[in-house]
C-alpha cells in the first residue's frame, strides 16, 4: 500500500509540487480494488492501471498532472543506462513545473572509475572527489578525505579466471559465441578453472562414484550425504586433482584437510578415499577430450554452464560506454579491466554519488536476511542516481522561484 500512502500524504500535506519516481514497470502495473484517498468509501473496482489511478487521484486533489515521462539517467550526467518513470504534478494555484531538459554528454565507465585502481583522469572523477554538494555553512563542497567503501570481494583463483573469459561488453551468451568461433586453450591459460570445469562436467558420474565409496565404507552413518554435499565434495576433489598434477604439496595438504572436515575423518582417511576413486573419476569427459573440445570450440551446454555458471546476466563492463543499470548484487558485473566484481565505491561512482558519501553497515548479505538488512550494495543499487535527482530538483526549484517572481 505504499502507493496509497504516498497519495494520502499528498492529500494531507497539500504540497505545491509533486514528484514521484519508480521503475518503468509501474506504467503497466495494475491495482485491484484500489481504495481512493478522495473518499473513505470509494474504490477503483477491479483491475486499474496505476498511471490512470494516479492521474484521477491527483486531479481530484486539485493538481495538474503532466504526461508521464521515462527519463534515462545517462542523459543527465550519470554514467549508467537507467530508465525510470517520472511523475510530475503541480497544484492548480501555482506555476507549472517542467521536466528537465537533456543537457549532459554521456559519461563512460572509464571516466567514472578514473583514479580508482588506475591512473586515468576525468572531469567526472575530479568532481566526484572534490564534491558536488555544497556545505550549507561554508558554501564549499563536501570533499572526500580519501576513498571509502573500497573493500574487495574475495575470489578464488578459478573464479578470477572465469571472469577473465569475458571481454568488455560481453555477457555469457556473447562470450560463448566468441569461444565457439575461436576456441580456447583453457588447460594452459587457466589451469585451475580447467580442472574445476573438468569435474563439473563429470559431476553426475563422479558423485555416483563418491557416494558408492562412502556407503561401502559406512561414511553415510556419520555424515548426511546430500546432492549439495556431493557437489561441494566434487569441487574439493577438483582442487586436489589440480594440486596433485602440479605437485603443489601445500595445496594438496590444504585440499585433504578440507576433505577430511567434510568426511568428519582424518587426513589419512581422506587420502585413502582419493587414492581409491581418482582413477575412476571423469570418464565421460576425459582431460584429453575436454581439452580438445575447448580448443576446437565444441562447447556444449554442459561445458558452457561449467565455464561460466548458469548466471547468464553477468557482464564485463565496457569501459568506453555507459554502464548497464546498476543492481543490488555485486557479482552481476565484472570490472572492465580487472578480473573481479566492483567495489561499493565503484558502483557508487556509476550511480553518480560523490566520494564523500559513505555507505555504512554490512557490504552484502544473502538469503532471508535481505528482508531485515540493507547492506551497502543494496543501498547503492536501489538509490535514485543523485545527478538525475538533482536535474529533477532543479526543475522543481525553477518552478518554485517562478511563483515568487510573479508575486
Amino acid at each position: 500500500m505504499l502507493f496509497h500512502e504516498y497519495l494520502r500524504i499528498i492529500r494531507d500535506v497539500n504540497p505545491k509540487y509533486v514528484v514521484m519516481e519508480n521503475v518503468t514497470g509501474i506504467l503497466d502495473m495494475m491495482m485491484l480494488d484500489f481504495p481512493s484517498v478522495l473518499s473513505d468509501k470509494s474504490l477503483y473496482e477491479g483491475q486499474q492501471l496505476v498511471p490512470e489511478i494516479l492521474k484521477e487521484e491527483l486531479t481530484g486533489l486539485g493538481y495538474n498532472v503532466l504526461p508521464i515521462q521515462t527519463l534515462n539517467a545517462a542523459n543527465f550526467g550519470v554514467p549508467q543506462q537507467r530508465n525510470r518513470a517520472i511523475f510530475l504534478a503541480y497544484r492548480n494555484d501555482v506555476k507549472p513545473i517542467k521536466y528537465p531538459e537533456i543537457t549532459k554528454e554521456a559519461v563512460t565507465v572509464k571516466d567514472a572509475l578514473a583514479g580508482i585502481d588506475n591512473d586515468h583522469e576525468s572531469t567526472f572523477a575530479i568532481q566526484s572527489a572534490i564534491g558536488r554538494t555544497p556545505n550549507p555553512s561554508t558554501k564549499l563542497p563536501f570533499k572526500a578525505n580519501g576513498l571509502t567503501n573500497m573493500e574487495y570481494s574475495r575470489h578464488d583463483v578459478a573464479v578470477s579466471q572465469r571472469f577473465a573469459l569475458y571481454h568488455q561488453g560481453e555477457n555469457k551468451r556473447k562470450a560463448i559465441e566468441r569461444l565457439k568461433k575461436e576456441g580456447i586453450n583453457l588447460q594452459k591459460e587457466f589451469p585451475e578453472l580447467f580442472f574445476e570445469v573438468l569435474f563439473q562436467v563429470n559431476s553426475l558420474e563422479n558423485e555416483k562414484i563418491i557416494s558408492k565409496y562412502l556407503k561401502e565404507n559406512a561414511f553415510d552413518k556419520n555424515i548426511r550425504i546430500t546432492k549439495l554435499w556431493l557437489n561441494h565434495t566434487n569441487k574439493v576433489l577438483s582442487h586436489l586433482s589440480y594440486a596433485t598434477q602440479q605437485n603443489e604439496l601445500t595445496d594438496i595438504e590444504k585440499s585433504l584437510k578440507t576433505l577430511s572436515r567434510k568426511l568428519k575423518a582424518s587426513v589419512e582417511t581422506s587420502q585413502e578415499l582419493w587414492n581409491s576413486i581418482k582413477e575412476n573419476l571423469n570418464t565421460h569427459y576425459s582431460i584429453e577430450k575436454l581439452d580438445y573440445m575447448l580448443k576446437s570450440g565444441y562447447i556444449d551446454e554442459n561445458i558452457a554452464d561449467a565455464l561460466f555458471t548458469k548466471k547468464g546476466i553477468r557482464t564485463r563492463l565496457n569501459a568506453d560506454s555507459v554502464s548497464p543499470t546498476i543492481v543490488t548484487l555485486p557479482d552481476d558485473y565484472i570490472h572492465p579491466f580487472l578480473d573481479r566484481v566492483l567495489t561499493v565505491r565503484e558502483m557508487a561512482r556509476l550511480q553518480s554519488f560523490d566520494d564523500s558519501f559513505q555507505f555504512l553497515g554490512k557490504r552484502t548479505t544473502g538469503g532471508q536476511m535481505r528482508a531485515k538488512e540493507t547492506p551497502q550494495f543494496t543501498q547503492v543499487g536501489n538509490a535514485v542516481p543523485p545527478l538525475l535527482a538533482k536535474a529533477i530538483a532543479i526543475s522543481a526549484m525553477d518552478a518554485i522561484k517562478s511563483n515568487k517572481t510573479s508575486d
